[in-house]
């Protein structure tokens, strides 16, 4: 699908996207997805993640923002993207 927001984590080696009604985390040299939180009724308009890439935010069509907890990097380079 197609992305309508991305940010950036502060180690330069991961990003969020907004795609559809999911966030997405994916390693940035690959683009391979490390792991996708489901929670939006509607599409994805704004991500923004934390100074200390600990936290994402999104904010979607469905006037809702959510909260998600991002995984330690190493431990979902080796995972199954969900």
């Amino acid at each position: 699908g197609s992305s309508h927001a991305v940010a950036f984590l502060p180690d330069g080696k991961h990003f969020v996207t907004g795609e559809g009604n999911v966030v997405r985390l994916r390693n940035v040299d690959t683009g391979k997805v490390l792991h996708t939180f489901d929670g939006h009724a509607d599409c994805i308009m704004a991500v923004a993640v934390s100074a200390k890439g600990s936290w994402a935010v999104s904010g979607g069509l469905d006037q809702k923002v959510r909260l998600w907890r991002l995984p330690e990097p190493g431990a979902v380079e080796k995972g199954d993207g969900k």
